[in-house]
């Protein structure tokens, strides 16, 4: 599928309505997405009291968003996210999802997998952004996070699934930004909730003083994106800090370096990587600790035909080396290689047809049975409607 690219999450995706979005009424503008996606898992494993697992399921989300442009100056967005969640606590999001410890749960690269039966509805996007003059802006509310480069919904997408340094993204922030932007430059300095910042425990990050996840401590982030020159591409820099972490009682700091290159015209290289360091004196002895991750990728997307059956083959690698465990579990160095065609059958960008194929790998040590290997594929075929 010759997807369509989300602009990097940043002051410019947040300051303006969807580029493809639909004007419903005066200032109106609808978008979103329905992804359905059929997923076959097979795990294999070194270990001899381990048997091989296989999984196979279909998952089905959507999301709809409404954007207004109130004024010429401010415009409102709200954005609902509806997931499926099926029973047995499997893991049915669009990712390489390996059962590595054999405890029949497969051990997904996502963070916002679901566990439980039913539907889940949930307010991924409510802010305001205001144009105060001069390439700035202020948005306020609640936003798709600005930490990582893979984009958050499957129409920005270069394939069906993620690489590992997902793992170290989180979903959706709450707070406010002070943005510029113009021709070469754009960037922001953020003021969240320190919660959702760095830690995907508070998927929601709610701001409700009744729920016991409400985020006690703000956190920090600063985002800023070079464009290329001849529109080939950006390079992009972002930090955060999320100090006196409440869901581990730690401070968190992460880095990180993307850059989305267009070599030529039907060509697009992403590179990323990230480091997270966690301070803490509770997660292990009570001593000060550093527990240290660092991911990277890199993804080539080709794109072969744009008449008859538009159609675009992507390649990646990444990796995910975390740090200490503490909850006796391995330390698993998670590795994956992947390969999508991605297809407009019907010949329009509104609906693809996308197959890929990704093999995920673990190595590291268990604390209670030394060394773990687990490797398994990943074979997932995906219809995506974007809306409208």
């Amino acid at each position: 599928m010759l997807r369509r690219i989300v602009p990097a999450l940043g002051v410019i995706a947040l300051a303006s309505p969807a580029a493809m979005s639909q004007e419903i009424a005066k200032g109106l503008f609808l978008d979103g997405w329905i992804d359905t996606i059929f997923t076959v898992t097979d795990s294999q494993y070194e270990s001899a009291d381990k048997s091989a697992n296989s999984t196979a399921a279909f998952s089905s989300n959507a999301k709809v968003k409404i954007a207004w442009n109130v004024t010429d100056q401010v415009t409102g967005k709200i954005g609902v996210k509806f997931n499926n969640k099926v029973s047995s606590a499997e893991t049915t999001t669009s990712n390489t999802a390996i059962d590595t410890d054999g405890d029949g749960v497969d051990d997904s690269f996502a963070s916002d997998t679901t566990t439980s039966s039913g539907t889940d509805a949930y307010l991924q996007e409510a802010f305001f952004s205001a144009n105060v003059g001069n390439g700035f802006n202020v948005t306020a509310g609640k936003f798709i996070s600005f930490v990582g480069l893979q984009s958050a919904e499957p129409t920005g997408l270069f394939r069906v699934g993620y690489t590992p340094t997902v793992k170290l993204y989180t979903s959706d922030v709450i707070g406010t930004s002070v943005g510029y932007s113009n021709d070469v430059f754009s960037g922001a300095v953020y003021i969240l909730n320190g919660n959702g910042l760095t830690d995907a425990v508070d998927a929601n990050n709610s701001a409700n003083p009744s729920m016991t996840n409400v985020s006690q401590t703000l956190g920090y982030g600063i985002d800023l994106t070079y464009n290329l020159p001849e529109k080939m591409g950006n390079v992009n820099f972002e930090v955060a800090w999320d100090p006196a972490n409440e869901a581990t009682g730690s401070d968190i700091y992460q880095v990180g370096l993307n850059a989305t290159v267009k070599p030529a015209e039907k060509t697009t290289v992403l590179a990323e990587v990230i480091y997270r360091g966690t301070v803490d004196g509770a997660m292990n002895d009570g001593e000060l600790d550093t527990k240290e991750d660092i991911a990277w990728m890199l993804l080539a997307n080709q794109v072969v035909a744009t008449e008859g059956i538009p159609a675009s083959v992507t390649g990646s690698v990444g990796q995910l080396t975390p740090g200490y465990s503490t909850d006796g579990k391995a330390d698993k160095t998670m590795s994956e290689v992947a390969a999508a065609v991605l297809t407009n059958p019907f010949g329009t960008s509104a609906f693809g047809l996308n197959l890929e194929v990704a093999y995920a790998w673990f190595d590291g040590t268990k604390a209670d049975a030394g060394p773990v290997n687990v490797g398994g594929t990943t074979v997932s075929l995906e219809g995506l409607i974007v809306i409208p």
